[in-house]
């Protein structure tokens, strides 16, 4: 697994422009449309191949314009693209019946594109793409060594599509519903998709789907007849949805007063996707475990917490409740410290440079207190910046720190944020020993011996001093009455599709 889904994933959320000026309201034919949904996203998606989304906004909006062969209903996975199926007795063939679907540009779906978009999601290592290394052919076709997965094949017609695995795999279905295995038509407009929307116009500042009918998917007649997506910062958004003009708040950190505030026409639901919020140390530039350890043990957690964030509960878990490997008791209380006056030679400057997230949530406050709690101590420079301007600050090595979130499909792409060796990660890059950790875990079959491997790795990861958790939270999911109800097909809460939709119960 090379990358994850930062709110990020696993994935970080909430980001988005502090001040400046804001993007253009839509017009009022939009939002005067009983039929028009308008999310706002504090960075705006990005429309690109499936296999390589990897921020959170761009990953909600791939079920809507694209397909996979199954998706997940109440977590279990149900044919999507897929009229039926066989499986051998073995457990290693699998024989698939394509569904007549079209895509948006009137193309019919083929088993060709089945096996060129599974080549090019595994060509792209796309998140997790080791989890499909049981069909024939894998290692050959990653090592170039064949020009093709021997795995996929052609059945008896066009519509058929035959996958052979050199060995049984129980989680094998599940996997098929992981949208970065979307079925697309690679080489070609990666916005043209199967999915229940189709792209109608992309601006600066917004985009717009189109219901797109697709008999051959079984879904819902009513839904949104367009989805509008704008980008708008945390006070933006706040404001939008306040007059309502704004539908929803999914991607937001919303303070209590602010929720009961908007009580008289929201629905709100806690939904079990747990955050990690986090003070993460870039190991590229702090590179001595030692000054690591003493710059996380001076900053006192429920000190931050309980300033800025006081309706949470710190944590010394690294993993949130319900994942694998969470457990309160496996880091000891430890008293802060102050950070040795001598410079260490491996620190890049005597001065640290941190940034916080956007749209975090109370974000002046936690800058002030990481300023408070650090005065004294060393010189530290802390700004607030957007998730895009962070991830290029983070992957340049020009920061030292940063507070953030993360989030994760699974407690495999959790820990996937600490490859150290990854396009993109948390971890330490001289972190030798990961790689062991994290085949035990992944190797484990049986779910108490994973529980204690997963515990292990989430020892290992924080004896590295790169990270210190501050607290987890469930996201509170905020939507305008007008929509009866939005449920989920999928696990996570960034994906709640946009097709359940009652306009004649407005007040419901």
């Amino acid at each position: 697994m090379k990358k994850i889904i930062l709110l990020w994933g696993l994935s970080l959320l909430p980001s988005g422009l502090l001040g400046g000026t804001a993007p253009s309201t839509p017009g009022t034919e939009i939002l005067d449309d009983p039929l028009v949904y308008v999310r706002p996203f504090p960075d705006l998606p990005k429309l690109i191949d499936p296999s390589v989304v990897n921020d959170l906004f761009s990953y909600s909006v791939v079920p809507q314009i694209h397909a996979t062969l199954f998706r997940l209903r109440d977590n279990i996975p149900a044919p999507y693209l897929v009229s039926s199926f066989e499986v051998s007795h073995n457990s290693q063939t699998y024989r698939f019946r394509l569904k007549e679907a079209k895509f948006h540009d009137g193309t019919p779906l083929t088993a060709n594109h089945i096996k060129a978009s599974f080549e090019n999601a595994i060509r792209n290592r796309a998140t997790n793409f080791e989890g499909f290394k049981a069909i024939n052919g894998f290692e050959n076709y990653l090592r170039k060594t064949s020009t093709h997965i021997t795995g996929i094949s052609h059945g008896r017609d066009e519509l058929e599509v035959v996958i052979e695995l050199k060995e049984a795999d129980s989680e094998f279905l599940a996997k098929l519903t992981d949208i970065r295995f979307s079925i697309w038509k690679v080489d070609s407009h990666p916005e043209i998709g199967l999915g229940p929307y189709r792209v109608l116009k992309m601006g600066k500042g917004s985009i717009e789907l189109l219901r797109f009918p697709q008999p051959a998917l079984d879904l819902p007649e009513s839904g949104p007849r367009k989805v509008l997506l704008v980008q708008r910062n945390l006070s933006q958004a706040i404001s939008g949805y306040r007059n309502q003009d704004l539908h929803d708040l999914f991607f937001y950190s919303v303070s209590f007063t602010e929720r009961n505030q908007f009580s008289a026409f929201s629905h709100q639901r806690s939904v079990f996707f747990p955050r990690t919020y986090a003070l993460v140390l870039n190991s590229r530039r702090l590179r001595d475990v030692t000054s690591r350890r003493q710059i996380l043990q001076s900053f006192d957690a429920t000190k931050l917490a309980k300033a800025c964030f006081p309706e949470e509960k710190t944590t010394k878990s690294l993993i949130p409740p319900g994942y694998l490997g969470h457990d309160e008791s496996l880091v000891a209380d430890s008293p802060p410290l102050s950070i040795l006056p001598p410079r260490v030679e491996t620190l890049p400057t005597s001065r640290l440079n941190f940034i916080i997230i956007d749209s975090i949530g109370s974000e002046l406050c936690a800058k002030k207190e990481i300023e408070r709690q650090f005065k004294g101590q060393r010189r530290v420079r802390v700004r607030i910046e957007s998730l895009s301007d962070w991830v290029k600050h983070w992957s340049a090595s020009d920061i030292d720190g940063a507070l953030i979130y993360i989030e994760g499909e699974t407690t495999l792409h959790y820990f996937g944020a600490f490859q150290p060796n990854s396009e993109f990660s948390f971890g330490d890059v001289d972190d030798e020993a990961f790689d062991d950790f994290f085949h035990q875990f992944d190797m484990n079959k049986d779910l108490n011996r994973k529980h204690e491997s997963a515990k292990s790795l989430s020892l290992h990861i924080l004896s590295r001093n790169v990270i210190k958790p501050l607290f987890h939270q469930k996201p509170i999911l905020i939507y305008n009455k007008r929509f009866r109800d939005i449920g989920t097909q999928f696990t996570s809460a960034a994906l709640l599709p946009l097709t359940v939709f009652n306009p004649e119960n407005r007040d419901e």
